[in-house]
């Protein structure tokens, strides 16, 4: 089973629970904050744990996350331990992008817009994820 880890803005919280929700559908085991750490654990050291488990990041870009202090330490551990990042704008955050110091390389990779609708989207994110295209 695929391990991916979602990195996302509190803002945003709604559309991850809604993109959790359908990845364990489709059989990953999605790792995601709000599910995985409980009380009395030190929730850095188990963000980092979870990107380290993963196979592989979904990060849902927004001008909220890019912009968030712990997406950005999440994406940059993501990269630092090789890890296939695939980005999906949940929000149009282009412009925020172009001006971010740690995420700008991210305008280099292929992203998914998931501004043009879920339902029409979704299919595509899990064409894209790895081991699925022929």
């Amino acid at each position: 089973m695929k391990r991916v880890f979602i990195s996302y803005s509190r803002r945003n919280k709604a559309f991850a629970e809604l993109l959790a929700r359908d990845l364990d559908d489709a059989g990953l085991q999605v790792w995601i904050d709000f599910r995985q750490i409980i009380g009395g654990e030190l929730w850095q050291n188990e963000i980092y744990r979870g990107i380290e488990r993963s196979e592989f990041v979904i990060f849902c870009m927004s001008p909220d996350s890019v912009k968030s202090e712990w997406c950005n330490k999440e994406i940059v551990a993501a990269r630092e331990q090789d890890k296939l990042i695939i980005p999906i704008m949940v929000v149009n955050a282009y412009d925020d992008l172009q001006q971010s110091e740690n995420l700008s390389w991210i305008l280099n990779v292929h992203f998914i817009d998931f501004t043009k609708g879920y339902e029409q989207t979704f299919p595509e994110l899990l064409n894209a994820l790895p081991g699925s295209r022929p």
